[in-house]
């Protein structure tokens, strides 16, 4: 914990844009990505 509070700010703004890149890897891994692709996709057919 200490060691969190001498990192520079930017390591910690690093850090937020992981976690969101991990919460999109999350969502392709369990289908929501994919299932709103196909959604977009179906809506495209007339």
């Amino acid at each position: 914990m200490a060691g969190e509070t001498q990192d520079p700010p930017g390591k910690m703004e690093r850090e937020e844009v992981h976690a969101d890149t991990i919460e999109v890897a999350v969502l392709v891994l369990d289908g929501g990505v994919s299932n709103k692709v196909t959604k977009d996709r179906s809506n495209l057919t007339p």
